[in-house]
């Protein structure tokens, strides 16, 4: 699925130092319930490895997300993650950009975005 595909419904700055995670960010949903989600960066090493994503579901209404990255580095999705269906009848993506960060132990600006099927 193509960013160009999806309407946006939500943009937030975190700022996010490795391993520690953010506060939530809610998405009102008055058909199915409110949705809280964490964010948290895991440095990876300098591999050639391609790092991953992870989308923990804590419970039908809290989730986390564990993005793999590197100190210096940007990391983007190659397209929009889909985690699950929001007011009712409509499905649900995520999309974020990590970028570097200055020096070691200072934070990283990401930029998390929500979207919806057209």
């Amino acid at each position: 699925m193509r960013v160009e595909d999806l309407e946006l419904i939500k943009t937030r700055n975190l700022f996010l130092k490795e391993g520690a995670p953010s506060g939530e960010i809610v998405l009102v949903d008055n058909i199915g319930g409110d949705m809280y989600f964490t964010f948290k960066l895991k440095y990876v090493g300098n591999s050639e490895k391609e790092g991953s994503t992870q989308f923990n579901v804590k419970d039908d209404f809290h989730a986390e997300l564990v993005i793999d990255t590197k100190p210096f580095s940007f990391t983007k999705l190659k397209e929009p993650l889909y985690i699950g269906n929001y007011q009712g009848s409509k499905y649900l993506y995520l999309d974020f950009i990590v970028q570097p960060c200055a020096s070691l132990g200072e934070p990283h600006n990401v930029i998390v975005s929500f979207y919806v099927n057209k």
